[in-house]
């Protein structure tokens, strides 16, 4: 359990979830891919992700915290 700090990017061209940054001390099964991180999430995939913080959040990187459970 904690929460980070979190930093998300998408593709330029897609809405694809491209690049993400979790601040703070490391975590067990830390994510090595945005797939990976969207499906720990309960995504389907780096693209649904970042179509969904898009339509929420706009374009810009997304700038939140990560709360671990």
């Amino acid at each position: 359990m904690g929460v980070n700090e979190v930093v998300l990017r998408f593709g330029p061209k897609t809405s694809k979830l491209v690049w993400a940054d979790v601040f703070g001390p490391p975590f067990e099964n830390y994510p090595t891919c945005a797939d990976e991180l969207a499906r720990m999430d309960g995504f389907d995939d780096a693209h649904t992700m970042g179509r969904y913080f898009i339509k929420l959040h706009g374009r810009e990187d997304f700038r939140g915290v990560l709360i671990r459970w």
